[in-house]
Formats: C-alpha cells, structure tokens, sequence
C-alpha cells in the first residue's frame, strides 16, 4: 500500500514538472545580459549592443534613467550613456527587473495575461491571507530584493556578494510559488488557504498537497531559464535557512542574505509571501555567512524608502514610504487580530478538554473509591452479617420471651438496629459492586408509577409516624406515549426511587408544593430523559458538590446515612445513563437521569413503538 502511494505521489510529481516546463520563458534579453553581466569577459559594448536591440528595452532604461534621482538625468539619451551614469549593475538590475515584471504580470491569474504594472505591484488587500496574492507577492520579491541590496550596502565589511546579484536573487526568490498556482491553481490555493487557516509553513503545506515546494519548484524554472548557477541556488536554497548542509558549491554567502531579506520583510509585514512561520533568527543567518549582524540596525530603517524609491523607478506604483509604514501596520494588525482569535478559540478548546480530563480524573477516582469500598464491604458482609444474623435472632427470641413492655421494647430496638446495619451494608455493596443488569423491554409509564407508590410508602416509613411525607403529591407527566425502553426493570426502579425519595423529603422540609416526575425523549437524539423536580429548600453548593459522595447529607441530626443518590447514580451508570442535579437555595431541586440508546429493539420492539 505505502509502495503504490509513492508510486502514485511520484507520477504526480513528474506530472507538475511537466506543467512548469510548459510555462512561458523568462525574455530572452533578460537571459541573456545574466550570461553576459555573469562572464568574467564580457565586454560593456556586448550589453550595450544586447539592450539596444530591442527598442522597448531601450526606452525602457531611459525611462528609468528620467525618474532616477541624478541631476544630468535630462541629458541621458542612449543607453551607453545610461550605462556610464547609473552603472552597469544598476542598469542590470532596472532591466532584470523590468523583464521579470513583465513575466510576472502576464503570468498574474487575476488578468489572464493583461493588466498594468500599477495593479500588479499593489500591496495585499485586506483579508486577502487566504487566497494567493500576485500583486502582494510581487511587492514581496521587490521588499526582499531591496533588502538584501541594502544589506551589502551597509555592510560590506566580509560581503562577496554585489549588491545587484543580490537585488536580482530577491527578486526571484519566490517565483516558484507563482509557477506552481499558474500550474495548479485549484491545488496552490487549497495549500494558501491552509496555511494560512493554521498560520504555518507555506512549503509544508505545498509538498504535502502537491508533492512538491516552491522552492524546487523556482529551482525547475531556473534551469529552464538557463539563469546563472548562484541565482538558481538562491530560488531553491534559501527556505534552508542555514538549518542543514547546503552544497559544496553552492554560493552559501548570497544563500543565507536572501534567507535574512525574507525573514526581515516577512516579519514587516511587506507585501504578500503566503508564509506565516516565525522563520529563522536574522541574527544567526548573518553570523553563518560571516555578516555583523548589529549592522541590521542600519538596514530597516531605509527598507521602505527604497521599497517606495523602487517601485517608482520601475513604474509599479506610487505609494510613499510612509504610506508603506502604514500598510505593514495594518498588515500586522491584521494578522495579530487573527492571531488572537485563534489564541481565544484554542483556549476554549482547551478548557473544554481540562473539563473532560477534569471530569474523566474524577470518574477515574470514584471507580478507584468503589472498588477500595467494594473490597471493604466484601469484607465488612462476610465479617458483620454472621454476628448479625446471631444478634438479631437472640435478640428476637429475647423479646419473645419477654413480658415487661419496656424490655421488650429495648430487645425489639436491638433487632431493628441490627437489620439497619445489615441493610446499609448490603446497599454499600450494590454501590461497590453492583448485579449485571438483565435489559429488556420496558413501560416507562407503568415503571414510573409503581416507583411513586413505593416512594412514597418507604418515605414515610422512613420519617416516622407525624411525617408530612405521606402527604406530599407526586406527579407523573409523559411527553406523549413513550415506546418500550431498553432498562433493567428492577435496577432502574431502584435508582428513579431513590431519586423521588430525596425529593419527597425535600418537599417535607416546609416550602412544600408537589414533586413532578417527567419523561420526555430527547427530539435531538437518541436518549431518554426523567426529570425530578421538588418544591423543597433547595442545595448549596457544597451540598451539591458532595451529593453524589457515599455518607454525605446536608440534613441535620438524625439524618439518612447518605447512600441514596451515590446507589441511584451507580445503578443509572450501569444502563450508560448519568444523573445531574441543578439547584439554587429556596428554589428547590432538579434532578436529571440522562438514559442513551433506550429504545427497545429487542423482538417485538418496532412492533410495539408503533403501537
């Protein structure tokens, strides 16, 4: 399975290759002065000769000539001259840059071709993160490209590299990136979009979805340009970033500058990269390529005036510096905004996991305490009910025997005693270890009022003679006829019973007013709902922390010994269902038994619901 995966991943590899080598080709004028300005021979008039061979390349340099700012830029009227003025790396640089332009706009998607340098050089719209940007990108490459130019400028202490190879290597270090959306553009902008969702690495989103990242991608259209080996290094090499070894020949130096000028102007904020990672330190990639790194300091205060000046000369457009500034700040702003969404969502996500792993931990320590309570009170019956049963008999046979009232009295008080111990320690050991549950098919009406006429019998035998307990209505409501549940009939009844039984008890206390028993499927899903509502004081909330807790009782002296609720919700547990209680003081008290997949679809079930 892993083999053919490969296999399939490789064929499509080879299949986008095949489509990047079908893309349009860099001028061949652009090429060309590469190999010409790149050759230790070459001679000014060859490149003189080669830009005035094409007439709009000449006017093109003139033009450029005119905005630069020299103050004999009136009296440039050839290209030699142009050459001789500005310099031959500047005037490299203004005609690669021209020419990549050009490439770059008849590439753009969103003109199929057309358009004009003012659109194509625009920064990044607002909320456009998720989708590919070649307007932002090409101001991206021009950010990085000034950048890096900068870098030489201002530090040439230990710089090889001149400042036009490395205003040319940022310029193109991206390209692959609008080579792969022009290839695959339904694919490129799912990788967009989820990077940009996740705010992560671009190039790990391109290879997991396409197999391959812009940066071989750049390195493909590089070698089907014929461009020099150093700027093919800088397209491919660059995302390394200094974090593994870079070939013995490569060009290390120009490398890791293009890698710094992405990071600086990433972290500004200039123009559009689809990239969202920290990326590396500044820092540690100049001290790898022998760069001061304090020298920095100097660099981003200029970048963008010459971001603003470039753009200029080049005729992309007419934002100033300061108008630069402010779209980096939006920019950031931007993206700190999403940031903190995002930060506010995963801290949501996170306390609902502490709430399940909080709920799970306490889950985990009531099975701990009833399985250390289920050893006890196996020990406990084994132990106690012998010398039970001996004190109960003796003790029955001795009011047997008896015939002053008041001795009898106290023999009968040491039978019903022993039989209270023997039962609480028989209900200890339902909870610790409760029976198998039998499941079939059940009437929940016929179910609940056999438990309210039960309820009611042990409440007052429980409080006494001068109890109120019989007195207290309890009212049965079903949302409609309810089809058979999936329960375990004696089990269950246990459990609703002792629920009603605390709510009877509740309703004695004075505030008075009926308990409600409602049943009422959940028309969302398949569960089962039985609601006990008192009219009694009502819970604190210590008292509803601990209800669930074997012994514990808010009631005063004399009270139950509090193994109610903790029997009820074993016993509701063993049908998958829970018990949750909600209640305020002098409100009185809900309690919800939740029952999942109750319907009966045993035979005759479906039989039966359509009944």
């Amino acid at each position: 399975m892993r083999q053919g995966s490969t296999s399939v991943n490789a064929s499509r590899v080879e299949l986008i290759l095949q489509e990047l080598d079908a893309l349009p080709t860099l001028p061949v004028i652009a090429t060309r002065l590469l190999a010409l300005t790149s050759a230790e021979d070459a001679r000014l008039s060859e490149i003189v000769r080669l830009i005035e061979a094409d007439p709009a390349m000449t006017a093109k340099v003139l033009s450029l000539c005119a905005r630069a700012s020299v103050g004999v830029a009136r009296s440039i009227t050839t290209v030699d001259r142009a050459v001789v003025m500005l310099g031959l790396n500047a005037v490299k640089a203004a005609v690669l840059s021209v020419q990549v332009v050009d490439w770059m706009i008849g590439m753009s998607p969103a003109r199929g071709g057309g358009g004009n340098r003012a659109d194509a050089a625009g920064g990044s719209s607002p909320g456009a993160d998720h989708t590919f940007d070649p307007a932002g990108l090409w101001r991206h490459s021009i950010a990085v490209a000034c950048c890096a130019e900068l870098i030489c400028q201002t530090t040439r202490d230990g710089i090889e590299v001149a400042p036009s190879d490395a205003f040319v290597a940022g310029l193109m270090h991206d390209l692959g990136k609008l080579a792969l959306q022009r290839a695959l553009p339904r694919a490129y902008a799912k990788a967009v979009e989820l990077c940009a969702l996740q705010h992560g690495d671009i190039a790990l989103y391109e290879r997991s979805i396409l197999g391959l990242d812009h940066h071989e991608a750049g390195k493909r259209l590089a070698e089907k340009w014929g461009l020099p080996a150093h700027l093919q290094q800088a397209m491919w090499l660059h995302g390394n970033g200094g974090r593994g070894p870079l070939p013995p020949d490569c060009n290390r130096q120009l490398v890791l500058l293009v890698a710094v000028a992405d990071t600086i102007c990433r972290r500004l904020h200039l123009g559009w990269s689809g990239n969202f990672s920290a990326g590396f330190e500044p820092e540690e990639l100049c001290a790898q390529a022998g760069i001061d790194p304090a020298r920095l300091e100097s660099v981003i205060p200029l970048l963008h005036q010459s971001l603003s000046q470039r753009c200029k000369e080049l005729g992309l457009d007419d934002a100033g510096s300061a108008e630069l500034l402010l779209q980096s700040v939006l920019a950031a702003n931007r993206q700190l905004g999403r940031l903190n969404s995002q930060i506010q969502a995963k801290s949501e996500r996170l306390a609902q996991s502490n709430e399940a792993l909080a709920a799970a931990q306490k889950r985990l320590a009531q099975a701990e305490s009833m399985a250390r309570l289920g050893e006890l009170t196996a020990g406990a019956a084994h132990e106690m009910n012998n010398p039970l049963t001996v004190i109960s008999g003796r003790a029955q046979t001795l009011a047997a025997s008896l015939e002053n009232a008041k001795d009898k009295a106290v023999a009968l008080s040491i039978v019903g005693a022993a039989s209270k111990l023997s039962d609480l320690i028989t209900r200890l050991h339902a909870i610790a270890v409760p029976p198998t549950p039998a499941l079939e098919a059940v009437s929940v009406a016929d179910l609940l009022s056999l438990v309210v006429r039960e309820a009611k019998a042990r409440a007052a035998a429980r409080s006494g003679k001068g109890s109120r307990a019989a007195e207290v209505a309890v009212r049965i409501v079903l949302a409609g006829p309810l089809p058979p549940a999936r329960l375990d009939p004696a089990l269950f009844k246990q459990a609703v019973e002792e629920v009603v039984i605390n709510a009877i008890e509740a309703g004695t206390g004075g505030q008075g007013g009926p308990v409600e028993l409602r049943a009422e499927p959940d028309p969302a899903g398949d569960r089962l709902f039985i609601m006990v509502r008192d009219g009694g004081a009502g819970m604190n909330e210590h008292a509803l922390k601990h209800a669930f807790d074997p012994f514990f009782s808010h009631k005063p002296a004399g009270r139950q010994p509090g193994l109610g609720l903790p029997l009820a919700l074993r016993l509701i547990g063993l049908h998958g269902g829970n018990i949750t209680l909600r209640s305020e003081p002098g409100r009185g008290t809900v309690a919800t038994i939740e029952i999942p997949h109750w319907r009966w679809e045993g035979e005759g079930g479906q039989a039966a619901r359509a009944a």
